[in-house]
């Protein structure tokens, strides 16, 4: 069967849902991608046996084939057929010719150029079910369809937002170099000491990061996404460690997409997401992503000791030891990698407790001790960052605080402000990787952890309203995708579940280019006008210090004749 758009104005179009009732073929392609069937009637359980129904759909084959003046798509359909209950004859050929539907966006667009079909039909080729003569359906099914990205589409949806990171991290560091001291890298109080400059860049740039993951991490739930949404988002994997896949494959991988379009088939949730980006199944990516953060993080680590060494020796202080520079370099390059990569790492860990007594019980044990170390490490990083951040307190303050919070709350709220911002991603990210087979389950957390997130800066730091403005932002599209979602545990219809993926993809692309590019770029400018202003000023001034140095000379100049 081969169908062919009704105008060129489709070719681009990546979103197609294909709704049929039956198809014969006369060949299984080795080359075609396989293509999962989805039942026409929500309330169909997906197991058929031969004596409940003699013929009914089990999947199907395809490409998608855009070299020609207009996209085709050819379609084979497998299933399972008992000859001895059900006959060609008594399968109504014609009337599944005429009942094709191709669609995208709830519209037809396609239409039928080529139907072929043999009878008999043999056990062992590909074959689907149609109403009988009598008028009985025996099968329904749904082909999601989804062609190939293309390598310009591609790459501009891995190269765009990661353009935006180069920038995000050049404004942050021009905006905060007025924090930069002579104890930058010289006072050795504590690992993180005397960083402003650095971690107040870190910060930013983490927060952008922690948007990228938040839309990556939350495709991967076990959620059942329209055909073009899972491809998409997943060019942003390498803002979650899936840039490269890693040495360890054991002799396996995807293959990506054949055929010109994406295969799916009853894989979900992580699980899917690597097998839409050609890497290894899910076994396999914690240890990959643990490679590429070594690879990411060995430079930083080197140009840290190298940094913090050059600034030493050119300020006159007392000697520093190779050790002291290596610890620091350490601790900072740990607080980079727990500030950026948390959220991923937690999420391909929690995947591994779902294969408990599957999995050697060594690495579940390991499993469960990288997520204590995580979480722990990240909280004490966390504890750190706001007391060098905060106010510091003079001893009679800090034991006037040590008294009160025995007869009050105060504590409390003190915990809660230095905690629970950076532990509502991290359960976000176990409870996406550790429920997979809860689907409900995992869009409830990732509702409950953004609201609680979004109530924390709208109440706890209320007085700070103006510095938090862009976290309440951000939090709140997060929390609005989290809802959309919604639609897709539901029984809505495939045209609805394509409309809002495209609504959702637009959000986060709105919040990206607005929420970051742009804020980026302004505050650029405005540090220029700022820089240019003092610059200004100091001349002014340099001026008048001039003039009246020369009216003085004049002056006493004219005293002495």
């Amino acid at each position: 069967m081969t169908t062919r758009p009704r105008s060129a104005a489709w070719r681009c179009i990546t979103f197609l849902m294909l709704s049929m009732q039956a198809s014969p073929s006369t060949a299984l392609w080795q080359d075609q991608a396989w293509v999962r069937k989805y039942p026409c009637n929500q309330s169909y359980d997906g197991f058929v046996s031969l004596e409940q129904s003699p013929f009914w759909i089990d999947s199907f084959r395809g490409s998608w084939d855009t070299q020609s003046d207009s996209a085709e798509l050819k379609l084979d359909i497998l299933a399972v057929h008992n000859q001895s209950l059900l006959t060609c004859e008594e399968i109504d050929v014609s009337l599944f010719e005429t009942s094709l539907n191709f669609q995208t966006l709830g519209y037809s667009v396609g239409q039928l150029r080529n139907f072929r079909s043999n009878c008999p039909l043999p056990i062992t080729d590909t074959l689907t079910p149609f109403k009988q003569l009598n008028g009985n359906e025996l099968d329904c099914g749904i082909a999601k369809i989804t062609p190939d990205l293309g390598e310009t589409a591609s790459a501009a949806l891995i190269f765009t937002p990661f353009s935006i990171l180069v920038i995000v991290a050049f404004s942050s560091w021009i905006t905060h170099r007025d924090r930069l001291s002579s104890s930058y890298v010289l006072d050795h109080d504590s690992v993180l000491a005397g960083q402003e400059l650095l971690w107040a860049t870190v910060l930013d740039i983490a927060e952008y990061l922690r948007h990228l993951q938040f839309t990556f991490v939350s495709a991967s739930m076990t959620i059942e996404y329209p055909g073009f949404y899972v491809p998409a988002v997943g060019k942003l994997a390498w803002a979650s460690l899936l840039y490269w896949r890693g040495p360890f494959d054991y002799g396996y991988s995807y293959q990506g997409p054949s055929g010109g379009m994406y295969p799916s088939n009853s894989s979900y949730g992580l699980g899917f997401m690597t097998q839409m980006l050609r890497y290894p199944n899910m076994l396999n990516t914690l240890a990959n992503s643990m490679v590429n953060l070594a690879i990411i993080m060995s430079p930083i680590f080197f140009i840290l000791s190298l940094w913090f060494w050059i600034a030493s020796s050119s300020i006159n202080s007392r000697p520093n030891t190779f050790l002291s520079f290596i610890k620091k370099a350490v601790g900072t390059t740990v607080g980079i990698a727990l500030c950026f990569f948390s959220v991923p790492l937690l999420s391909y860990i929690a995947y591994d407790l779902l294969l408990v007594g599957y999995l050697p019980n060594y690495r579940i044990g390991l499993a469960i001790l990288m997520l204590l170390i995580i979480c722990g490490a990240s909280h004490f990083l966390t504890r750190t960052l706001y007391d060098q951040f905060s106010i510091k307190l003079t001893s009679a303050s800090i034991d006037e605080m040590e008294n009160s919070l025995k007869t009050n709350l105060a504590w409390i709220r003190n915990m809660i402000s230095r905690h629970l911002p950076h532990t509502m991603p991290l359960l976000q990210a176990v409870g996406i990787g550790g429920l997979q087979g809860f689907p409900i389950a995992q869009l409830l957390i990732l509702i409950l952890c953004e609201c609680v997130y979004l109530f924390f800066y709208l109440t706890v730091k209320r007085d700070n309203q103006t510095l938090n403005m862009g976290k309440i932002i951000f939090s709140a599209t997060r929390l609005l995708t989290a809802l959309l979602k919604c639609v897709f545990v539901l029984s809505a219809s495939q045209a609805k579940r394509q409309w809002i993926g495209y609504i959702i993809l637009c959000i986060h692309g709105s919040v990206i280019v607005l929420g970051f590019f742009v804020v980026s770029v302004w505050n650029l400018i405005r540090t220029n006008w700022r820089i240019s202003d003092e610059s200004l000023d100091s001349l002014n001034d340099a001026n008048l210090g001039a003039q009246s140095l020369n009216r003085n000379v004049r002056h006493l100049n004219s005293y002495n004749l």
